[in-house]
């Protein structure tokens, strides 16, 4: 078995006969670095699905403003928006304020 050189001063206090070494004592701060990159994997996607959200939500509000766009004024005074405020509604639909 080949150890790391921050390993052995470690093992080099045991005796090899005995076979048994604690595991606290080689687990060293190289062995942490996967754990690293696993953090700024996920948050690298929580980056990701914020990112995606966003333009999940945008393209829902234009889809919104497009669909409002197309009633005529008496309908839309019917659901209480002017076409005036035709975005402003959309963001608030979306629960968003302008």
């Amino acid at each position: 078995m080949t150890y790391r050189s921050d390993e052995f001063d470690a093992l080099a206090r045991y005796d090899d006969r005995s076979g048994s070494v604690p595991f606290a004592e080689v687990f060293t701060a190289a062995d942490f670095v996967g754990k690293g990159i696993a953090e700024v994997i996920l948050a690298a996607f929580g980056l990701a699905q914020t990112a995606v959200t966003a333009v999940v939500r945008q393209y829902q509000i234009n889809r919104t403003i497009r669909q409002l766009s197309t009633l005529d004024d008496h309908q839309l005074k019917d659901i209480g928006v002017d076409r005036a405020s035709i975005g402003r509604a959309a963001h608030v639909a979306m629960g968003q304020t302008r």
